[in-house]
């Protein structure tokens, strides 16, 4: 498949190897991967990439004016198409605590739990083929 035709999904952690990890699930999930270390360069992604972000995976702790909440909040208020995912392994959030339909996944996170995590919160028409395809016939 051609990263023009899968899903993007942005990134944001300030540790390269939690980074980098994230990364590496979602692209076998078959996600086109764009990557930022914190909330304010996320932003500036997605400013970017206006439109073309499906998901929105971060980190809660970060570093900058903006951390992963905040950004959550701003994305929700502004881009509400985006789905979005945060992390962390130093606070608990709730339902509660989340913007929008914004979820929670604890760290450290594995490559099933975030599989699951994306067929259950991703409406089927964002979910990329791979992960599909792994649904019992």
């Amino acid at each position: 498949m051609e990263s023009a035709n899968k899903p993007r999904a942005l990134v944001v952690d300030d540790n390269a190897f939690v980074l980098l990890d994230a990364c590496q699930i979602l692209e076998d999930a078959g996600f086109e991967c764009l990557q930022a270390e914190s909330g304010d360069g996320a932003w500036e992604v997605i400013c970017e990439h206006e439109g073309q972000v499906t998901l929105l995976f971060s980190d809660v702790d970060m570093p900058g004016t903006m951390n992963g909440l905040q950004l959550a909040e701003r994305v929700t208020r502004l881009y509400p198409t985006i789905e979005i995912i945060l992390a962390s392994g130093h606070v608990g959030l709730s339902a509660n605590d989340l913007p929008g339909t914004t979820t929670f996944v604890p760290k450290p996170f594995s490559v099933g739990i975030v599989k699951e995590h994306l067929k259950r919160k991703l409406p089927a028409e964002k979910l990329p083929l791979e992960l599909k395809d792994q649904s019992p016939l």
